[in-house]
């Protein structure tokens, strides 16, 4: 988790970085930032399990979204004002939860990782 969390925070500062640097160009650069696609990634296991991450969220109930969500939001990253694109609900929440209550959000973050 700590490494994907890193990947994420470094595509974020990346992009602002790079938009900030091209944008003498005429170059925008934005980001894409998905919740859980329904792509194969879903069906890889851990070493030490049978279960697939799919099996996990499914049974978390968490939101599983099409890849034609993921093309939507790629539209309009392509053609919008924006820097950063969240796709799915969840996406947005957790965004939103980021800037104003990131303590609340990590309290959960923690809570579910000591229940798994």
């Amino acid at each position: 988790m700590s490494i994907y969390c890193a990947t994420k925070f470094a595509v974020r500062g990346l992009t602002e970085a790079l938009d900030v640097e091209f944008s003498r160009y005429g170059i925008r650069v934005t980001s894409l930032m998905p919740w859980f696609i329904d792509t194969a990634i879903l069906d890889g296991r851990a070493a030490e399990s049978n279960r697939t991450l799919r099996d996990n969220l499914v049974e978390g109930k968490t939101p599983i979204y099409p890849v034609r969500m993921a093309a939507e939001r790629a539209w309009d990253a392509a053609h919008g004002k924006e820097l950063h694109y969240m796709v799915g609900k969840e996406a947005e929440r957790a965004r939103f939860f980021a800037r104003w209550a990131p303590g609340m959000l990590r309290a959960t973050q923690m809570k579910a990782f000591s229940e798994s």
